[in-house]
């Protein structure tokens, strides 16, 4: 990340070492059976900071190397295929305008079963860990985030082992792009997906000051609270209210 601390994830049968870091996701415990996914932190002089299991009961496999990546703002994407009907989810579908992908049911497959995403924040916190698939055989998760912060997702949607049908996936068509709807035969078809950040309503308020004692507040619409949030102001201040200021102009910026 831009502070040079080094993420690393992969795959397990049990016996990682665990490291807990305070208010991050924590899991010390091998959900069963094949295999668990985990992820490791490490600081830019090699001291480990977080290491967690993420799995269930079932099976956790990773068909590709692309399978994490980190935002402008430090959150970190992980992805992997999952087996498990009991994996932690995280989220929701939110409210208009600020509704966002959700879905917290295993969709079906016979050996593979579906993709599964995360999203943790800087700090560690699960803020988002959905299922994402179809009731096929559902492989590969490469990902990667651009620089405004969309995500984006690919890999395989597949009849192997099993049926597909098209209207159990969740296809959504962007208008003005390419788009098929359909499964077209043979034994799997790519997919593509793009999932945009939910961005919250901000409301500011000021108070007048004198002798440099006025304050700032910036406050993030409920319909979209995604916290925590992460304040940074141009004078170095690091809550949603700014205190002591002198007249003249403030910024801030809100990431979640």
């Amino acid at each position: 990340d831009a502070a040079g601390n080094v993420y690393a994830t992969g795959l397990t049968d049990g016996g990682i070492f665990t490291q807990a870091w305070a208010g991050a996701y924590n899991d010390a415990t091998f959900g069963g059976g094949f295999q668990d996914g985990f992820i490791l932190r490490f600081t830019n002089t090699g001291a480990l900071t977080w290491a967690t299991y993420y799995g269930g009961s079932g099976f956790e496999g990773f068909n590709t190397y692309d399978n994490i990546d980190i935002d402008a703002c430090g959150n970190v994407y992980f992805g992997f295929e999952t087996y498990s009907v009991n994996i932690p989810i995280f989220g929701s579908a939110g409210v208009a305008p600020c509704l966002q992908y959700y879905d917290p049911g295993f969709n079906g497959g016979s050996f593979y079963g579906d993709i599964f995403l995360i999203k943790f924040s800087n700090t560690g916190a699960a803020s988002w860990a959905v299922y994402f698939g179809g009731d096929g055989d559902d492989f590969r998760a490469c990902l990667a985030v651009d620089n405004t912060g969309n995500l984006f997702v690919a890999g395989e949607w597949t009849q192997a082992g099993g049926s597909l049908t098209s209207a159990t996936y969740p296809v959504i068509n962007p208008g003005g792009a390419y788009y098929d709807a359909t499964f077209n035969a043979g034994t799997d078809d790519s997919y593509i997906a793009k999932f945009e950040p939910v961005v919250p309503t901000i409301t500011p308020s000021q108070t007048a000051c004198t002798a440099c004692d006025g304050t700032a507040t910036v406050t993030p619409g409920s319909a979209c609270s995604i916290a925590p949030y992460v304040y940074t102001w141009n004078n170095g201040q690091t809550t949603s209210t700014a205190t002591g200021l002198c007249t003249g102009t403030y910024t801030v910026t809100v990431a979640a």
